[in-house]
């Protein structure tokens, strides 16, 4: 039978390192909170447009309608050519000549 100055180190040892597991799971759950804040979701937009001659389709995606007027402005800065016909948000996801792109997609940010 062990002496009670003993059972009660045992007791002691025994809190310590649960108290340090619970620690370092509270850690790894704080961790894995942060990774998923830093998940961020961009939908397509598809950008038609037109110069002289053809109308041309642009895909790309972004976070938001602001955004993705932020990323067309850009793109229209570059190639003045081309004049802007409408700009849509496509979250479904959108079919041309066989491929598919998805309506949105998840970027994480690392």
């Amino acid at each position: 039978m062990l002496s009670s100055n003993k059972s009660v180190t045992l007791i002691l040892r025994a809190v310590t390192i649960l108290s340090k597991t619970i620690k370092v799971g509270e850690y790894l759950s704080s961790l894995h909170i942060l990774a998923i804040k830093q998940v961020k979701t961009l939908y397509l937009w598809l950008l038609e447009c037109s110069d002289s001659y053809l109308t041309k389709l642009f895909t790309f995606y972004a976070i938001d309608r602001d955004e993705a007027e932020q990323v067309v402005s850009v793109a229209l800065s570059k190639q003045p050519e081309l004049v802007r016909l409408a700009l849509n948000s496509h979250p479904e996801g959108f079919a041309f000549m066989r491929f598919r792109r998805p309506g949105h997609i998840l970027v994480y940010k690392g």
